[in-house]
C-alpha cells in the first residue's frame, strides 16, 4: 500500500509528562501549542490487538501550530502510547477518505493494525488507527478529524 505524500499529516511522539515537554520543545524548537486535548478513547480487542478487553485509554496530547506538525502525547503506560527505550517516535501519521477501508489494506499489505478508536458497533475503526510494520507505526487519521488539528 502507497500512502501519497498529500497525506502526510504529522510525527507523534511519547513523552513522560505533557506540560514540561511542550515547555521544553517550544524554547528549543520554536513551537507553539494548540490547546491540550485530553479525551477518553474506547478501544476494541478484536479489531485492535489489545489483550485487555473492551475499555478506554485515557489520553492527554497537543499539537503544535507550526509545519509540519508535531503531536505530543503524555505516557499511558500498559497501552500502545507507552514509554520505551530509546526513541520515543510514536508515529507517522496520514490523512484518509477511507478509514475502514485503507485500515484495511494496511493490514493486508503486512502492516497489522495495533489499536483503533472502535465504532458503536465495534466493526470498524473511528477517527483513527494505528498499524505497525518495518518497526514503525502508522497512524491513519480520517480527514475530518485530521482538519480540526490543522492551521
Amino acid at each position: 500500500m502507497r500512502v501519497p505524500a498529500e497525506s502526510y499529516f504529522h510525527v507523534g511522539m511519547v513523552v513522560p509528562a505533557l506540560e514540561p515537554a511542550l515547555a521544553e520543545l517550544g524554547t528549543l524548537l520554536g513551537l507553539t501549542w494548540q490547546p491540550t486535548i485530553e479525551v477518553d478513547v474506547p478501544v476494541h480487542p478484536e479489531t485492535c490487538g489489545d489483550d485487555r478487553g473492551d475499555g478506554t485509554v485515557h489520553l492527554r496530547f497537543a499539537y503544535s501550530n507550526e509545519s509540519p506538525q508535531l503531536e505530543v502525547i503524555e505516557a499511558a503506560p500498559g497501552t500502545p502510547w507507552e514509554l520505551s527505550e530509546g526513541s520515543n517516535l510514536h508515529h507517522l501519521g496520514f490523512c484518509t477518505d477511507d478509514l475502514a477501508a485503507d485500515s484495511d489494506r494496511f493490514a493486508a499489505s503486512g502492516c497489522p493494525m495495533q489499536v483503533c478508536m472502535r465504532s458503536a458497533d465495534g466493526q470498524h475503526p473511528v477517527a483513527f488507527s494505528y498499524h505497525r510494520g518495518l518497526g514503525i507505526r502508522f497512524e491513519l487519521v480520517e480527514r475530518a478529524a485530521a482538519d480540526a488539528f490543522r492551521r
